[in-house]
């Protein structure tokens, strides 16, 4: 499943307005009683993100795109067996993860763990390793990147040639258009460069030149064509151009690439920038990926980007429950499930309704 999350980066570069926009809102969660007032916050818990016991559970969903995540142990392991593996070897342990069920039995779903550009690369290296068999993963896609040099320059000149018509077609001022299309050229030839040479792939400055923009709307609007510009990450032409490059062809990094996203971190419901504490109850336990593609971004917000977030929350809060019957986790955490409802029903306006498990 594809989740796309168009106004995730933009919120790094609104974090002081949303503090602000955070504060005038303080007033209208103290009103917002019709969804949490019949629920009892026994105890506010101070909790550290490296003590949110969820993250060891095992066979755990992520609540936000619904992927298995990975204990750290399996993180490790697929690492150490991958990076010293070459041919039919690579192969199986690539293969692994195309199925849940290889990992947690007949309770897995049958899908892949491996996001949609993650499945590419790894079908592009099975098929290499067959071909070469006695090269690692460093070597492979060494191999591969000579063919993905040219569209990955193509995809930069086309989105920023998008981005620059926007431009024109939008801003009215001509210092201020003249100024952001300056930008745009010196952002093309910055990736275009780093692309060629021999140094790291460079980032793309989306976030900075969106908030050039004076208007809201159009600044989000804006955005969203700059989020288009390949990183190593979403796309699979970069990657294979980034891990090409002396200081990434390592066959660790390069199979901790295909699947650190999946390490289950704390992700804070009011964010930790805006204010948001290090307290239990402010905590749901997502993905690498997804808690770095919300950064900022404020909850009511963030649920719109989300496809089936209440039934994803719903599930991962019945896990919850049936791991503290189990004893896995610790009976705070059957508190936590009361207070997280009603911190989410709060930050959300209501518009997420869950379900308490121990009520069902």
């Amino acid at each position: 499943m594809k989740i796309n999350f168009p106004l995730a980066g933009f919120y790094r570069y609104q974090k002081s307005q949303y503090k602000t926009n955070n504060q005038e809102k303080t007033s209208q969660y103290q009103n917002y009683n019709n969804f949490s007032s019949n629920i009892a916050f026994r105890a506010d818990y101070q909790c550290s993100t490296n003590s949110f016991g969820i993250k060891t559970l095992k066979n755990m969903h992520c609540p936000v795109c619904d992927k298995l995540m990975l204990t750290q142990n399996q993180v490790n392991d697929f690492i150490n067996n991958a990076s010293s593996a070459t041919g039919d070897d690579l192969i199986r342990i690539l293969e692994e993860f195309e199925n849940e069920k290889n990992l947690i039995g007949k309770k897995g779903k049958t899908k892949s763990i491996y996001r949609k550009n993650e499945q590419e690369i790894v079908n592009i290296i099975k098929d290499l390793a067959k071909k070469y068999p006695n090269k690692n993963l460093a070597d492979l896609v060494k191999i591969e990147s000579i063919q993905h040099l040219r569209p990955l320059i193509q995809k930069y000149d086309k989105i920023t040639g998008e981005a620059s018509h926007f431009v024109r077609m939008n801003i009215d001022c001509e210092e201020k258009r003249d100024f952001i299309l300056d930008r745009i050229h010196q952002e093309s030839k910055r990736l275009k460069r780093a692309a060629k040479g021999n140094e790291k792939c460079a980032k793309p400055s989306t976030y900075r030149i969106s908030s050039l923009i004076p208007n809201r709307k159009l600044r989000l609007d804006f955005y969203e064509i700059l989020s288009k510009l390949p990183n190593s990450i979403n796309d699979c032409d970069c990657f294979f151009v980034k891990y090409s490059k002396p200081a990434n062809n390592d066959s660790k990094q390069i199979a901790q690439a295909l699947v650190n996203g999946h390490i289950p971190t704390a992700e804070h419901i009011n964010p930790y920038g805006a204010g948001g504490g290090n307290t239990l109850k402010n905590y749901i336990c997502d993905c690498v990926y997804c808690n770095n593609e919300r950064d900022f971004m404020p909850f009511d917000i963030w649920c719109k980007t989300v496809p089936n977030f209440e039934s994803n929350l719903n599930n991962y809060l019945i896990n919850v429950q049936n791991a503290v019957e189990q004893g896995k986790l610790d009976k705070k955490y059957s508190e936590y499930i009361d207070e997280v409802i009603g911190q989410i029903r709060k930050l959300s306006y209501g518009k997420l309704k869950l379900q308490n498990p121990k009520s069902v």
